[in-house]
């Protein structure tokens, strides 16, 4: 079997479980594909320290059943997910919504209009002080000082303000507010660390910096979900924060980046999105409605999409994909925490070896931004599956629709 006969196999196999009506489709982008294949510089870039912060609220399925009058055990069932953190309790973001919890028997604290900005601060934990609790574990986890910084780089999705970037707020929440220190922020959504790991690459790489690039993603999502117009999606999300010290390799290490690829398809942008936030549905707007400002995600659509495009992707970033040998020389498979489907996906259509996988969506949920670099943090820390000179796959979807992925040896 030829590799397109073996893409258009593994496409329509997916396509079939998905939409059969769909699968005779896939010739026409699989003859179409004319990407260019994996970039080949292999920037010499080492992972230095990583951290983590789980916010102390953790919230099972069940508790999300019983908000969005759902059958005992549907949530976990659906999504795979038995628990996740928040920043807050149910109970205080309750109480903080305005007619959102139908089947939640707390009603809003009209006390909370009248706060100050600081006592929101202290009232709940926000995406900045997530990012800067994980920044401080993976600093020391370095054995650096946080003056040996030279750029921070925010690769988040869930910002506490328009302005300005939650960069500047996290530098100055680690104590670095008065250091001129260089921040900004690249976001791709789930896979916004990927992006931000490529830049911090191409810093390093070409000399621009040489010292050490701090990589925070922090996700207070919670905020956004929408527990009676959309439970699915709302039972698969949770907050949490990580972060990654990376700097040059040593000459004598082999720490690098050995592959990477990139893809967006913006005809399907609509399928996962918060329609307000910017200037289309702005706050003040008489047609912005309460749902603009929830999270929106049409699952069943999305994988039908990203199906169709998965196997030439992974085919080009993947040597010996077709042949069923790309993951004989990869030690770890560190994967976007999507949803339970899609982790099957992974194993049942693509071949991904389950035993290489490293999984934490059962735990932490869909965390964004943060899932990769916690399911690092899990591989490295925790399950010490991942040791130096290891390899490692990382891949994953985000809004958009973009497809990343990266071969690392750590």
């Amino acid at each position: 079997m030829n590799t397109h006969e073996q893409q258009r196999r593994r496409t329509d196999i997916l396509l079939g479980h998905l939409n059969p009506q769909q699968s005779d489709k896939c010739d026409s982008l699989l003859n179409s594909n004319t990407c260019s294949g994996v970039e080949k510089t292999q920037p010499k870039i080492k992972i230095y320290g990583v951290g983590r912060y789980l916010p102390p609220n953790v919230i099972t399925s069940e508790e999300i059943d019983a908000v969005c009058g759902l059958p005992k055990g549907y949530t976990e069932r659906t999504s795979g997910v038995k628990e996740r953190r928040y920043v807050q309790s149910l109970e205080k973001l309750a109480q903080r919504r305005n007619g959102v919890f139908m089947n939640y028997k707390f009603t809003p604290d009209e006390k909370l209009a009248n706060y100050t900005d600081k006592e929101i601060e202290a009232e709940v934990a926000g995406s900045v002080f997530l990012a800067a609790e994980a920044a401080k574990e993976a600093i020391a986890d370095a054995g650096i000082s946080p003056s040996e910084i030279v750029y921070i780089i925010n690769c988040s999705g869930t910002p506490e303000r328009a302005l300005p970037d939650n960069s500047c707020l996290v530098q100055r929440a680690i104590g670095l507010g008065g250091s001129s220190i260089p921040c900004c922020t690249v976001t791709s959504t789930c896979i916004s660390f990927m992006s931000g790991l490529q830049m911090a690459a191409g810093l390093i790489e070409s000399g621009m910096y040489n010292g050490y690039i701090l990589l925070v993603c922090s996700e207070a999502s919670s905020c956004s979900l929408n527990f009676t117009g959309n439970s699915h999606s709302a039972g698969l999300m949770g907050d949490t924060g990580a972060a990654v010290i990376v700097g040059p390799t040593p000459k004598e290490e082999s720490s690098c980046i050995n592959s990477y690829k990139f893809e967006t398809y913006g005809e399907a942008a609509d399928l996962t999105t918060i329609r307000s936030g910017g200037s289309r549905y702005h706050p003040t707007f008489v047609w912005t409605k309460p749902e603009h400002t929830m999270f929106h995600m049409d699952g069943k659509a999305l994988l039908n999409y990203t199906a169709k495009r998965a196997a030439p992707f992974l085919s080009t970033v993947l040597p010996g994909f077709q042949e069923g040998k790309a993951f004989e020389n990869i030690d770890v498979v560190i994967p976007h925490q999507a949803s339970a489907a899609m982790l099957q996906v992974l194993v049942n259509i693509f071949g991904f070896p389950a035993e290489k996988i490293v999984e934490t969506l059962s735990m932490y949920g869909n965390c964004v931004s943060v899932s990769l670099p916690l399911t690092l943090y899990e591989a490295i820390k925790v399950k010490k599956t991942l040791k130096r000179g290891n390899k490692f796959f990382m891949v994953g979807t985000a809004a958009g629709l973009t497809l990343g992925a990266m071969t690392i040896t750590y």
